[in-house]
């Protein structure tokens, strides 16, 4: 076989396994604060010494994390085309482990051009705190490649004029010290606009961008990828639901390949029965629980589920925003809870999974 025969088969494959698919990629799945599996000596006087040791493991759900999903999507053979979703501190892994190596290897096959459309859900720490993870994709140069970077910044609570995300960027690299390296110096093409939310995006001919407002403190925008001849992908984090489904969050989700969804705190957490887990973010007083802070639970996710039907529910239903204390251990308990909860309100137990960043969960539509 020659070199020319090798390089066409491996074109042929990378168009199959990647360029002719929408792939979903979740890389960041945390919530309020990134998280890391670690062994620690806690303070406990009942212990021996004072002290109970204990190994928190964060592996089976991809670790800890925050914020960050790419849709790759395109079907033209000249340029990749990427969706950026957010940029907590999943964005150093998903551009290293996904988006550079699928730049690398279309290069080799004469790729010109790569596209990035680059979206927030809202302006939060842990939606923002690892935009210099981006830093091998903003400074990439190779000779007659070009990279693009379209940042589209949803106008909420307390935004300007200024795209927020733009005022972001500078603050990072031109902000006095933040980051060393000035905002002049990186080498991808960068364009900044704002939009209200509830706009549509146009991405490309075959690929829009509905948006829809959701409840968190200073606002959050929900988006919707449909692709011609491709069931939709929807994404909405940071989200209270709420127990009385509203008519537009329902159909904002029905007929989707798949929903992502904000399930941040359990059922006894919400309503103040018991204090959250996460031992930084104690109970409020009077019992008041959490129903204040922009989160939502199990039980009001699958009410919402039930009432789109069996029909109308996404085929299935990523529940994520995992908080920072959530073990595997934590997590797993919290899974087979949410499956009776489920089974009990005639939504399929097998339509909801638990998101897992790192990669291991990713799917095509």
């Amino acid at each position: 076989m020659t070199k020319n025969e090798v390089l066409k088969m491996k074109l042929e494959a990378f168009r199959q396994t990647f360029q002719d698919k929408t792939i979903v990629y979740f890389a960041g799945v945390r919530g309020t604060a990134s998280a890391f599996e670690e062994a620690s000596a806690i303070f406990d006087p009942d212990s021996p010494d004072g002290f109970e040791h204990e190994t928190t493991s964060m592996a089976r759900y991809g670790g800890g994390n925050t914020a960050h999903f790419i849709v790759n999507f395109g079907k033209r053979p000249d340029q990749v085309s990427f969706i950026i979703i957010d940029a907590g501190s999943g964005l150093r892994g998903g551009v290293k482990n996904l988006i550079m190596p699928v730049i690398r290897y279309a290069i080799e096959f004469g790729i010109k051009e790569i596209r990035v459309t680059w979206v927030l859900t809202h302006y939060h720490e842990d939606h923002v705190n690892g935009i210099t993870g981006a830093n091998p994709l903003l400074f990439f140069f190779h000779e007659g490649v070009n990279v693009k970077i379209k940042f589209k910044s949803p106008k909420l609570g307390g935004c300007g004029e200024k795209p927020q995300m733009q005022t972001i960027m500078e603050e990072t690299y031109d902000g006095g010290g933040n980051f060393p390296v000035p905002l002049s110096s990186l080498t991808a093409e960068m364009h900044h606009s704002q939009f209200n939310v509830g706009d549509t995006i146009t991405v490309a001919d075959d690929f829009k961008i509905r948006t829809l407002h959701g409840n968190h403190p200073e606002g959050v925008c929900h988006y919707r990828f449909e692709q011609e001849g491709r069931k939709a992908f929807v994404m909405m984090t940071d989200t209270d639901l709420g127990p009385e489904p509203r008519e537009e969050v329902l159909e904002f989700c029905r007929g989707a390949k798949s929903l992502y969804i904000d399930s941040q705190y359990r059922d006894e957490e919400y309503y103040g029965k018991e204090p959250t887990n996460d031992s930084e973010q104690p109970m409020r007083r009077g019992g008041e629980g959490v129903k204040s802070w922009g989160h939502s639970c199990p039980y009001h996710i699958v009410l919402h589920l039930k009432e789109m039907g069996i029909k109308g529910m996404p085929e299935v239903t990523y529940f994520g925003h995992h908080g920072p204390a959530d073990s595997d251990q934590f997590l797993d308990r919290k899974r087979r809870e949410v499956r009776l909860v489920a089974a009990e309100h005639g939504v399929p137990p097998v339509k909801i999974k638990f998101a897992r960043g790192g990669g291991l969960t990713r799917f095509t539509l």
